[in-house]
């Protein structure tokens, strides 16, 4: 992206702001890859016969949500910086091209995360409607 800058001053706040844009997309790609952490569980999860391989499941599908609630204090923090970034803009640059390119990254950034956290919660609860059924099965089995 070239942008030119006016002062060193507006090109350090660039940078600062591009720093934390790109710090989020490293949580978005780990959060990617949990949800095909998790999908993949699932599957392992409803072909397991052993309840210690579903214990080692469930066990692993904790970390990863253990983890993924770290990470979303993280992103509140960076968005809360890149909100401030893009305010402090507003006020004092408001007609700056710099200003118009934080504010679309800051909407595109927020877009990316509500569909990753639908993707998220749409895979924890489909393994967790996967173990509600094998435990009914095992129920009416009598096992």
């Amino acid at each position: 992206m070239l942008i030119a800058l006016n002062s060193d001053q507006d090109n350090a706040l660039l940078k600062s702001f591009m720093a934390n844009a790109n710090k989020v997309e490293v949580i978005y790609a780990d959060m990617i890859q949990q949800i095909n952490d998790i999908k993949l569980l699932k599957n392992e999860y409803a072909d397991t016969s052993t309840s210690e391989k579903e214990e080692e499941a469930t066990k692993t599908l904790n970390i990863i949500l253990s983890k993924s609630t770290t990470q979303r204090k993280k992103l509140k923090d960076i968005f809360d910086a890149l909100e401030k970034d893009v305010q402090i803009s507003k006020e004092s640059q408001a007609e700056e091209p710099e200003t118009l390119t934080k504010q679309n990254i800051l909407v595109s950034l927020k877009a990316k995360l509500n569909e990753i956290t639908s993707s998220f919660q749409q895979a924890d609860e489909e393994f967790r409607n996967v173990s509600k059924s094998k435990t009914k099965r095992l129920l009416k089995l009598g096992i």
